[in-house]
């Protein structure tokens, strides 16, 4: 049998080095490695369908209905926080004045209220807009160097001390069904990616 006939394991390093010193890692732990693979386009395309399914989440929706990913549904999380928290600040010396003839606790709770919802959709839209991958921003095996082996608790337990950027589970006929290790998911900072676009935004403009 061979790797093309089997489940296997697809890892992804930064650089060619790192992904020989993971083989030959492979090797001391008794793997075969005329099983495993270096850099071969299969498992360059098996990984890019991972990471690209990896990074949308099918039950989160924004606006027009179009799917988020986990980088936009952290990022919205976070601006329906802070944005409801600046509506409620911003709205704050209206309710203490008061709303026509309504009493002063009715209006405030009102004018609040009002505040916090329109902040909270402000947050929402533009944290999730900021924090959204540009398309210019490659996915980890796009500038990587893959490693595939046999599935095994072995050669997985392996793989995953030798740093790589994610490994992902694949079947015989090359789609990916899970994910053992995600760097980048590790990695991702909601806030500096936001303040980063939004950089990238006002230097375009």
């Amino acid at each position: 049998m061979t790797l093309r006939d089997e489940m296997r394991l697809v890892a992804v390093y930064d650089t060619e080095d790192e992904a020989r010193r993971a083989v030959r890692a492979l090797e001391r732990s008794g793997v075969d490695v005329a099983q495993v693979r270096l850099a071969d386009d299969r498992d360059h395309l098996s990984s890019i369908e991972g990471e690209m399914r990896s990074e949308t989440v099918g039950t989160a929706a924004g606006p027009g209905s179009r799917s988020l990913s986990n980088e936009m549904t952290r990022a919205s999380l976070l601006g329906i926080a802070v944005g409801g928290l600046i509506g409620f600040l911003v709205a704050l010396p209206v309710a203490i004045i008061g709303v026509g003839d309504l009493s002063l606790f009715v209006g405030a709770v009102l004018v609040e209220c009002v505040g916090i919802v329109a902040g909270a959709t402000a947050g929402w839209i533009i944290a999730g807009s900021f924090a959204a991958r540009r398309p210019e921003e490659p996915l980890a095996a796009e500038r990587g160097t893959t490693v595939a082996a046999p599935l095994s608790e072995k050669a997985r337990d392996t793989l995953s001390t030798t740093n790589p950027r994610r490994i992902d589970i694949v079947e015989r006929d090359g789609h990916p069904v899970g994910i053992v290790a995600d760097r980048d998911a590790r990695e991702h900072h909601v806030v500096r990616d936001i303040a980063r676009h939004m950089g990238e935004e006002e230097r375009r403009g």
